[in-house]
């Protein structure tokens, strides 16, 4: 459908999907055809997000439903769910090579700061954390990893996502970390490898 309406290098879209299926497979479907992706932090409020639109030129939003009119508030050109399918889209601006994905720093220290990934990066990532060996070995076919870390941060999206492809294991993401069923969660799973912070 990307493909169809016309997304090529040079757009950018953000995915406001939560840790949701869907989230991986827009991300892969977009960079497939050379689109960088903008994770959005479900969050954000109408000033960030509106920072975050303007700022990254995204040309389009994929998102849950419950926050498409706060997505067209802070000026995004066009906003759909992620079953729905994509506008025309718009002439692509010069493309960055290899740009995978624009990640946003927290912002803590004044605006957040846009992260230009590559493709390489992501890939790199997930063969360091693949080749590590030790007590953190994957074993191919056989890891089942488990975080509730968020699918729009790097470690989630970089470390976690890109490890398990490559060892042809399976990611198992929580919406959130929920202290009282953390264990539960983990037992059910079946997890082999859990991801956290030291904080959770």
């Amino acid at each position: 459908r990307y493909r169809a309406a016309g997304y090529r290098a040079g757009h950018r879209i953000g995915l406001l999907l939560e840790n949701r299926p869907a989230y991986v497979l827009h991300w892969f479907a977009l960079n497939a055809l050379g689109v960088s992706v903008v994770p959005v932090n479900p969050d954000l409020r109408a000033a960030e997000l509106a920072y975050l639109a303007a700022h990254s030129e995204i040309v389009l939003a994929v998102a849950i439903p419950s926050r498409h009119a706060a997505l067209r508030e802070a000026g995004v050109p066009a906003v759909i769910g992620p079953d729905d399918p994509p506008p025309p889209a718009p002439a692509p601006s010069p493309p960055v090579p290899d740009e995978c994905a624009l990640l946003y720093t927290s912002g803590t220290t004044g605006l957040p700061k846009g992260c230009v990934l590559s493709n390489s990066y992501f890939l790199e990532c997930g063969r360091w954390y693949h080749r590590m060996g030790g007590l953190c070995t994957l074993r191919p076919g056989a890891e089942r990893m488990l975080t509730p870390l968020p699918l729009f941060h790097m470690n989630a999206m970089a470390a976690s996502a890109m490890a398990m492809l490559l060892a042809g294991g399976c990611l198992i993401v929580l919406d959130r970390f929920h202290p009282a069923t953390w264990w539960q969660s983990a037992a059910a799973s079946r997890a082999t490898i859990i991801h956290y912070l030291g904080v959770m």
